[in-house]
C-alpha cells in the first residue's frame, strides 16, 4: 500500500523535515579530504588478511578470484595482484599461479604485529571505558566487532584479552542464544573513569569544558556553544539514572558520551549508524543526528559516500590528524608501499609499450631529439589526471558524427562519433566550432561496443552521451543547432592555454601542442574579428581555416591574413588578446607570405611594452 500526504501548512512541513531527514553541514574541506576513501588499500589490506590465514601464508590466486564477489571486485585477480609487486609476489609453479607477501610487506606486517603487542595495555583500557560508559557494564559482542577496527583491537581480542586479564573482563550469556554473547566488566577502576576532556583540563589546570573549533564568522553557533558550555560538564562515566530525559543535564552527557567514544578511536571518527546500535547500552538519544548537528563546533557530520559520519573537529587541523595512533602511522606506511607499487607497475607496463611501438616501426617523437617526449608520457588510466591537457576542462578534442548514428536529437543527445584528435573523456563540455562555438552540453557517458568507458582515444568509435548544464544548452537540438557534418570540440578557454604554455610545455608531444595551438588560433581569430568590430576598424582580420590534419607545416598554410594595421594590432593589446594570437601574427609573417603594415623592430618594440613574447 502506498500513502500519499500532503500538507498545506508549512510549520507542518518543516516539523517533518527537521524530525526526518538529517540536515546538511556546512562542508570543510580539510575534513571532507580526511573521509576520503583509498578503495586500494581497503582491498589490498583484505587480500593481505585473507593470504595470512592460508597455509604458509601463501594463497592460490584461483582461491582469490573466489574471494572477488565478496571484496566487491570485478576482472581477474592475477592482473591486480601484478598491478602491486611490491605487496603481493605472484609466481607460476607447474600449472598453477600462488601469491605470497613480499618481504617488504611481511616486514610492515611484523611490525603492525609488534605495534599490537605494545599497545595491548591501551586496548585493555579502551576495552574498559567503553564498558564503564555503558548502563549494564556490559557490551554485546557483535556490535562490538562493528566497531573493533575503529578503536584498533586485534581480530582475536576476545582470545588474547579477555582470559588474560580476567580480573578485568568475563565472557558471559544470560539468554543462551548464540548472538546474545556479551563482554562484562569484572571490577571498576576509579583511575580509567577519567574523560580525555577531564585528562586536558587537569594537564592544563583549568575546569573540564569542551572547545570549539569553528571560524569566528560563525557568530550564532559560537553563541549556542558558549551558552552550552556555560553549564557544568558531566562526566559521560557517571551514572545517567538521576539525570531527567531531555535536560540540558543528560544533553551534556551524552554530548560528552560521544565525544570520549571518538576519542577511543584510531581516526577519531566513526559511522553514525553503528553508534546508532548502541543505543541502549550508552542511552543515547534516538535520533543521534539531530544532537550531533546542534553542535557544529564539537562534531563534523558529513555524508561523503552516502554514509554518515560524524568526526570529532578537536582532532584534526589541515595537516590531517593530530595525534596519530602508532597503529594508522603503520597503516600509512603500508599504503606507501601499495602506492610505490602501483607506480613500478605503471613503469613497467610503459615501457613494454614502448618496446611494442618500436617494434612496429612507429615514431615516438622528434628526428634526431635525445630525449624520447613520448617516454615521460604515463597512462592515465592508471595514474590519474596530471592536470593540464589531460584534465577534461584543459584538452581540446575533435568528434565527428557517423552517418546514421544520431540514437537521438534532442537533450540528452546520443550519437556515434569518431575520436579524430585527443581524447573523449566524461565530464567534457562540447561546442560547435562551425555555429560559432556554441556549447551543447558536457559528455555524460561513452560506450565503446556496447560496454561503459571513461576515455575514448583517438581513432575509436564510440557513442556519447550529451547532457545539457543549463536550459540554454538544454535546448540545443540535433539537425537545428548543429548538422552532421559539423565537427564537436571540447570547449576551452584561453587562460587554460596560457596556464599549458607556462607549466606543462615540456610534458606534451608535438602532436598535442599542435592541436592546441591550432584550435586556440582558430578560436582567437574570431575573437579579433569582434573586438576590432567594435572599434569599427576597416581592416578586419579574415581568419578561415581549411580542414587539414593537424601538423607542424599545414599550420602556416591553413590561415589567410588579408591586412593587419598598427592601430589594430594596439586595439589586440588593450584587449589583451593571447600570446599565441600575436605570435601568429606577427612571428609568422614570413611564412605566410603577407605584408604587414609594421615592420619588424614595431612589432617587437609594442610586444615588449604588452609584455607579450612574440617569439616563444
Amino acid at each position: 500500500m502506498v500513502v500519499t500526504m500532503h500538507f498545506q501548512n508549512p510549520r507542518l512541513v518543516q516539523y517533518f523535515v527537521r524530525n526526518f531527514s538529517l540536515w546538511s553541514m556546512k562542508k570543510d574541506p580539510y575534513l571532507e579530504s580526511a573521509l576520503s576513501k583509498n578503495r586500494r588499500w581497503i582491498v589490498n589490506n583484505q587480500i593481505k588478511n585473507i593470504i595470512l590465514r592460508c597455509p604458509d601464508q601463501v594463497a592460490t590466486v584461483r582461491f582469490i578470484q573466489k574471494k572477488f564477489k565478496t571484496l566487491d571486485l570485478q576482472g581477474k585477480a592475477l592482473n591486480w595482484l601484478k598491478k602491486y609487486p611490491c605487496c603481493f609476489q605472484v609466481y607460476l609453479q607447474g600449472d598453477e599461479y600462488y601469491c605470497q607477501l613480499t618481504k617488504r610487506m611481511m616486514g610492515l606486517v611484523e611490525e603492525e604485529e609488534s605495534v599490537k603487542d605494545m599497545q595491548e595495555p591501551v586496548f585493555v583500557e579502551r576495552l574498559a571505558k567503553l564498558l564503564m560508559m555503558s548502563s549494564n557494564k556490559r557490551l554485546n559482542v557483535v556490535k562490538l566487532n562493528e566497531l573493533k577496527r575503529n578503536l584498533g583491537f586485534p581480530d582475536d581480542y576476545l582470545i588474547r584479552l579477555v582470559p588474560k586479564y580476567s580480573d578485568m573482563f568475563q565472557i558471559v550469556n544470560y539468554s543462551g542464544r548464540r548472538s546474545s554473547m556479551e563482554i562484562e566488566l569484572v571490577s571498576w577502576n576509579p583511575d580509567l573513569a577519567v574523560s580525555a576532556i577531564e585528562a586536558s583540563a587537569h594537564n592544563q589546570g583549568t575546569e573540564p569544558c569542551f572547545t570549539c573549533s569553528l571560524p569566528s564568522t560563525w557568530v550564532k553557533s559560537w553563541e549556542r556553544f558558549h551558552e552550552f558550555n556555560a553549564t557544568p560538564y558531566i562526566s559521560p562515566y557517571l551514572d545517567s539514572k538521576g539525570l531527567v530525559e531531555g535536560s540540558k543535564e543528560m544533553e551534556k552527557r551524552m554530548v560528552g558520551l560521544v565525544h570520549e567514544l571518538l576519542s577511543l578511536t584510531l581516526w577519531k571518527k566513526a559511522s553514525i549508524a553503528k553508534l546508532g546500535h548502541f543505543q541502549r547500552e550508552f542511552v543515547l538519544p534516538e535520533k543521534l543526528n539531530v544532537l550531533l548537528l546542534k553542535h557544529p563546533g564539537i562534531f563534523y557530520v558529513s555524508n561523503k559516500y552516502q554514509i554518515y559520519t560524524v568526526l570529532l573537529r578537536e582532532g584534526y587541523n589541515e595537516q590531517g590528524l593530530v595525534d596519530k595512533d602508532p597503529l594508522v602511522v603503520v597503516k600509512e606506511k603500508f599504503g606507501e608501499l601499495m602506492q610505490e607499487g602501483l607506480h613500478e607497475y605503471n613503469r613497467r607496463r610503459h615501457l613494454v609499450n614502448l618496446e611494442k611501438k618500436k617494434k612496429k616501426g612507429m615514431v615516438l617523437g622528434r628526428p634526431n631529439e635525445g630525449k624520447d617526449r613520448s617516454s615521460e608520457m604515463s597512462d592515465p588510466d592508471d595514474q590519474g589526471d596530471r592536470g593540464g591537457l589531460f584534465d577534461p576542462e584543459e584538452r581540446k578534442r575533435f568528434y565527428k558524427i557517423l552517418p546514421n548514428c544520431v540514437f537521438n536529437k534532442k537533450d540528452p543527445i546520443v550519437l556515434g562519433v569518431d575520436v579524430l584528435e585527443g581524447i573523449a573523456k566524461v565530464g567534457t563540455p562540447i561546442c560547435i566550432p562551425q555555429r560559432d562555438f556554441i556549447t551543447i552540453g558536457r559528455i555524460a557517458s561513452i560506450e565503446n561496443n556496447h560496454k561503459p568507458v571513461d576515455i575514448a582515444k583517438k581513432g575509436l568509435r564510440v557513442a556519447i552521451k550529451i547532457v545539457g548544464a543549463n536550459s540554454d544548452e538544454q535546448q540545443r537540438m540535433f539537425g537545428r543547432h548543429f548538422e552532421i557534418e559539423d565537427e564537436r570540440v571540447s570547449h576551452i578557454s584561453r587562460r587554460s592555454i596560457d596556464i599549458l604554455k607556462a607549466n606543462c610545455r615540456d610534458e606534451l608531444s608535438i602532436d598535442e601542442w599542435n592541436l592546441v595551438v591550432k584550435l586556440t588560433f582558430r578560436d582567437t581569430m574570431s575573437e579579433a574579428d569582434a573586438i576590432l568590430e567594435q572599434h569599427s576598424s576597416s581592416n578586419a582580420i579574415c581568419g578561415e581555416w581549411r580542414g587539414s590534419k593537424s601538423s607542424s607545416s599545414s599550420l602556416f598554410h591553413e590561415v589567410h591574413v588579408s591586412s593587419l594595421s598598427k592601430s589594430n594590432i594596439e586595439i589586440f593589446m588593450a584587449n589583451q588578446l593571447s600570446c599565441i594570437f600575436f605570435k601568429t601574427l606577427l612571428g609568422w609573417q614570413v611564412k605566410l607570405g603577407k605584408e604587414l603594415k609594421i615592420d619588424s623592430e614595431e612589432a617587437s618594440e609594442m610586444s615588449r611594452k604588452a609584455s607579450y613574447p612574440l617569439f616563444c
